[in-house]
């Protein structure tokens, strides 16, 4: 079991809640005694999560997201949660 977040980008760059997010979610899995999977979409740059506690990092760059489509995120959001047997999503 996990704690799944997905963090939010604009641009390629992660927006500034992204940063607030990943420590809420490392705080959520740590008094759940689990890990954190942070989900990103077409973020170019994750590596500054790693300072948040985040471990675990799963990158989906598809172009096709460019655009916001809430089935097509929710969608990606599910499997990863389901491929990663997350008990917890947290979003924002």
């Amino acid at each position: 079991m996990s704690v799944l977040t997905y963090i939010e980008s604009s641009n390629g760059k992660i927006k500034k809640n992204g940063f607030e997010l990943a420590s809420y979610s490392c705080e959520l899995a740590k008094s759940l005694n689990t890990d954190v999977v942070a989900l990103t979409i077409n973020a170019e740059d994750v590596n500054e999560l790693s300072s948040y506690g985040i471990k675990k990092i799963i990158k989906v760059n598809n172009e096709s997201l460019n655009k916001f489509s809430a089935s097509s995120f929710a969608d990606i959001i599910s499997k990863v949660a389901d491929n990663t047997s997350s008990s917890h999503i947290v979003l924002c």
